[in-house]
Protein backbone atom coordinates (compact mmCIF):
# COMPACT_ATOMS: atom_id res chain seq x y z
CA UNK A 1 0.00 0.00 0.00
CA UNK A 2 1.10 3.47 -0.59
CA UNK A 3 -0.51 7.18 0.15
CA UNK A 4 -3.40 7.63 -2.29
CA UNK A 5 -4.39 4.07 -2.78
CA UNK A 6 -8.14 3.04 -1.69
CA UNK A 7 -9.58 0.24 0.51
CA UNK A 8 -12.84 -1.05 0.20
CA UNK A 9 -14.37 -2.42 3.30
CA UNK A 10 -17.49 -4.65 3.21
CA UNK A 11 -18.33 -5.26 6.54
CA UNK A 12 -20.43 -8.19 8.30
CA UNK A 13 -23.51 -7.16 10.00
CA UNK A 14 -27.33 -6.40 9.66
CA UNK A 15 -26.43 -2.64 8.64
CA UNK A 16 -23.51 -3.28 6.52
CA UNK A 17 -25.91 -6.23 4.80
CA UNK A 18 -28.44 -3.97 4.32
CA UNK A 19 -26.50 -1.58 2.72
CA UNK A 20 -24.76 -3.88 0.24
CA UNK A 21 -28.25 -5.21 -0.76
CA UNK A 22 -29.37 -1.75 -1.54
CA UNK A 23 -26.43 -0.79 -3.31
CA UNK A 24 -26.02 -4.15 -5.02
CA UNK A 25 -22.56 -4.70 -4.69
CA UNK A 26 -20.38 -6.41 -1.78
CA UNK A 27 -18.67 -2.97 -0.41
CA UNK A 28 -20.11 -0.94 2.09
CA UNK A 29 -17.50 1.50 3.28
CA UNK A 30 -14.37 2.89 1.52
CA UNK A 31 -11.14 5.08 3.21
CA UNK A 32 -8.17 6.48 1.42
CA UNK A 33 -4.25 5.47 2.78
CA UNK A 34 -2.17 8.33 3.77
CA UNK A 35 0.88 9.11 4.87
CA UNK A 36 1.22 9.95 8.70
CA UNK A 37 4.32 10.23 10.72
CA UNK A 38 6.90 7.30 9.76
CA UNK A 39 3.84 5.01 8.83
CA UNK A 40 0.47 4.67 6.49
CA UNK A 41 -2.49 5.30 7.67
CA UNK A 42 -6.41 5.30 7.12
CA UNK A 43 -8.87 8.64 6.56
CA UNK A 44 -12.06 7.64 6.48
CA UNK A 45 -15.29 8.83 8.04
CA UNK A 46 -17.79 6.14 9.85
CA UNK A 47 -20.84 5.70 11.74
CA UNK A 48 -19.10 2.47 13.28
CA UNK A 49 -15.74 2.97 14.40
CA UNK A 50 -13.27 -0.37 15.15
CA UNK A 51 -10.02 1.85 15.74
CA UNK A 52 -9.43 4.57 17.82
CA UNK A 53 -8.61 7.59 16.14
CA UNK A 54 -4.90 8.65 16.10
CA UNK A 55 -5.29 12.34 17.15
CA UNK A 56 -8.06 11.47 20.38
CA UNK A 57 -6.87 7.89 21.07
CA UNK A 58 -10.52 7.17 21.38
CA UNK A 59 -13.58 5.40 19.13
CA UNK A 60 -15.44 8.22 17.17
CA UNK A 61 -18.33 8.90 14.65
CA UNK A 62 -17.06 10.84 11.90
CA UNK A 63 -14.05 11.78 9.70
CA UNK A 64 -10.94 10.37 11.66
CA UNK A 65 -7.36 8.78 10.60
CA UNK A 66 -6.85 5.35 11.91
CA UNK A 67 -3.51 3.37 11.58
CA UNK A 68 -3.97 1.40 8.63
CA UNK A 69 -2.65 -1.56 10.40
CA UNK A 70 -4.99 -1.70 13.04
CA UNK A 71 -7.83 -1.17 10.86
CA UNK A 72 -6.72 -4.15 8.90
CA UNK A 73 -6.18 -6.43 12.39
CA UNK A 74 -9.57 -5.51 13.93
CA UNK A 75 -11.69 -5.27 10.52
CA UNK A 76 -14.15 -7.59 11.11
CA UNK A 77 -14.95 -8.58 7.44
CA UNK A 78 -13.22 -8.53 3.65
CA UNK A 79 -10.83 -5.60 2.88
CA UNK A 80 -9.78 -4.81 -0.38
CA UNK A 81 -7.27 -2.51 -1.46
CA UNK A 82 -6.81 -0.81 -5.32
CA UNK A 83 -3.65 1.49 -6.09
CA UNK A 84 -4.00 4.91 -7.50
CA UNK A 85 -1.71 4.88 -10.83
CA UNK A 86 0.59 6.78 -11.14
CA UNK A 87 1.57 7.75 -7.68
CA UNK A 88 1.19 10.58 -6.36
CA UNK A 89 3.76 13.11 -6.46
CA UNK A 90 5.07 14.55 -3.15
CA UNK A 91 3.08 18.28 -4.10
CA UNK A 92 -0.25 15.84 -3.97
CA UNK A 93 0.93 13.79 -1.10
CA UNK A 94 1.02 17.75 1.00
CA UNK A 95 -2.35 18.29 -0.47
CA UNK A 96 -3.57 14.92 0.87
CA UNK A 97 -1.86 15.79 4.18
CA UNK A 98 -3.29 18.94 4.67
CA UNK A 99 -6.92 18.11 3.61
CA UNK A 100 -7.14 14.89 5.96
CA UNK A 101 -5.95 18.15 9.13
CA UNK A 102 -8.56 20.30 7.37
CA UNK A 103 -11.56 17.65 7.62
CA UNK A 104 -10.26 15.72 10.49
CA UNK A 105 -13.09 15.80 13.44
CA UNK A 106 -16.23 16.45 11.01
CA UNK A 107 -19.25 14.93 11.43
CA UNK A 108 -20.19 11.47 9.68
CA UNK A 109 -23.55 12.66 7.02
CA UNK A 110 -26.08 10.11 9.22
CA UNK A 111 -28.92 11.00 6.57
CA UNK A 112 -30.53 7.76 4.66
CA UNK A 113 -31.31 9.55 1.98
CA UNK A 114 -28.34 11.44 1.15
CA UNK A 115 -26.60 8.18 0.91
CA UNK A 116 -29.32 6.51 -1.10
CA UNK A 117 -29.24 9.93 -3.71
CA UNK A 118 -25.62 9.01 -4.03
CA UNK A 119 -26.17 5.75 -6.01
CA UNK A 120 -28.81 7.46 -8.26
CA UNK A 121 -26.49 10.66 -8.29
CA UNK A 122 -29.40 12.85 -7.46
CA UNK A 123 -27.70 14.62 -4.59
CA UNK A 124 -26.81 18.73 -4.81
CA UNK A 125 -23.09 18.98 -4.17
CA UNK A 126 -21.85 18.38 -0.22
CA UNK A 127 -21.43 21.20 2.07
CA UNK A 128 -17.48 20.28 2.88
CA UNK A 129 -19.30 19.87 6.84
CA UNK A 130 -20.18 16.69 6.99
CA UNK A 131 -19.34 13.51 5.19
CA UNK A 132 -20.41 9.75 4.37
CA UNK A 133 -16.91 7.51 3.39
CA UNK A 134 -17.26 7.95 -0.43
CA UNK A 135 -18.05 11.55 -0.42
CA UNK A 136 -14.83 12.05 1.71
CA UNK A 137 -12.64 10.02 -0.23
CA UNK A 138 -14.28 11.75 -3.87
CA UNK A 139 -13.11 14.84 -2.23
CA UNK A 140 -9.82 13.77 -1.25
CA UNK A 141 -9.36 12.88 -4.88
CA UNK A 142 -10.39 16.15 -6.19
CA UNK A 143 -8.71 18.29 -3.86
CA UNK A 144 -5.65 16.55 -5.02
CA UNK A 145 -6.17 16.33 -8.77
CA UNK A 146 -7.27 13.17 -8.74
CA UNK A 147 -11.03 12.71 -10.14
CA UNK A 148 -12.18 15.50 -11.89
CA UNK A 149 -14.38 18.22 -10.45
CA UNK A 150 -17.66 19.78 -11.40
CA UNK A 151 -19.08 20.50 -14.53
CA UNK A 152 -16.70 17.99 -15.80
CA UNK A 153 -17.04 15.85 -13.19
CA UNK A 154 -19.60 14.86 -10.90
CA UNK A 155 -20.14 16.04 -7.48
CA UNK A 156 -18.49 14.78 -4.49
CA UNK A 157 -21.67 13.44 -3.04
CA UNK A 158 -22.52 11.89 -5.94
CA UNK A 159 -19.95 8.90 -5.28
CA UNK A 160 -20.95 5.47 -3.65
CA UNK A 161 -18.46 2.37 -2.65
CA UNK A 162 -19.41 0.23 -5.83
CA UNK A 163 -18.14 3.33 -8.03
CA UNK A 164 -15.05 2.91 -6.14
CA UNK A 165 -14.94 -0.89 -6.53
CA UNK A 166 -15.03 -0.54 -10.23
CA UNK A 167 -18.33 -2.38 -10.42
CA UNK A 168 -19.65 1.01 -12.77
CA UNK A 169 -16.23 2.28 -13.49
CA UNK A 170 -17.52 5.53 -14.44
CA UNK A 171 -15.11 7.59 -11.84
CA UNK A 172 -14.65 10.48 -13.71
CA UNK A 173 -10.82 10.74 -13.39
CA UNK A 174 -8.06 13.42 -14.53
CA UNK A 175 -6.25 12.47 -17.47
CA UNK A 176 -3.31 9.87 -16.32
CA UNK A 177 -4.95 8.12 -13.37
CA UNK A 178 -6.33 5.26 -13.00
CA UNK A 179 -6.90 2.45 -10.27
CA UNK A 180 -5.32 -0.89 -10.29
CA UNK A 181 -7.74 -3.96 -9.74
CA UNK A 182 -9.15 -5.17 -6.32
CA UNK A 183 -6.35 -7.31 -4.40
CA UNK A 184 -7.86 -8.76 -1.22
CA UNK A 185 -5.86 -7.75 1.83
Amino acid sequence: MQPGDLLLLSGRGPLEERLQRHMQSPWNQTAIVIAWHDGLALLESTSRPVCPDMKSGLLRTGVQVVAAGEKLRRYNGTIAHRSINPALCEAQLQLLSEFALCVWGLPFNTSPYYAARALHRRNQPGTGRTFFCTELVASAYQHIGVLLRQPEGRSESNYAPPDFAGETECLCPTAGYAFGPQTLL
